[in-house]
């Protein structure tokens, strides 16, 4: 495990299962864990509103 803080939360690394360091930061396992509960829960906004929206028109094509 690495030696350092989150760069979120500021947990240090004996805090946390697991911190994982990046090239100018690091961030720990409870970080990730919110941020992909953040994403779903977004994700989830946005199909609801795309299935809300009204189904396509038709193609126009030439009516001869």
């Amino acid at each position: 495990m690495s030696n350092g803080n989150c760069s979120f939360c500021g947990k240090r690394h004996d805090e946390v299962f697991r911190l994982i360091a990046g090239p100018t930061c690091m961030i720990c396992n409870e970080c990730i864990g919110r941020m992909a509960n953040m994403i779903a829960a977004e994700l989830q906004t946005v199909a609801a509103d795309i299935i809300a929206l009204p189904p396509p028109l038709p193609p126009q094509g030439d009516e001869q």
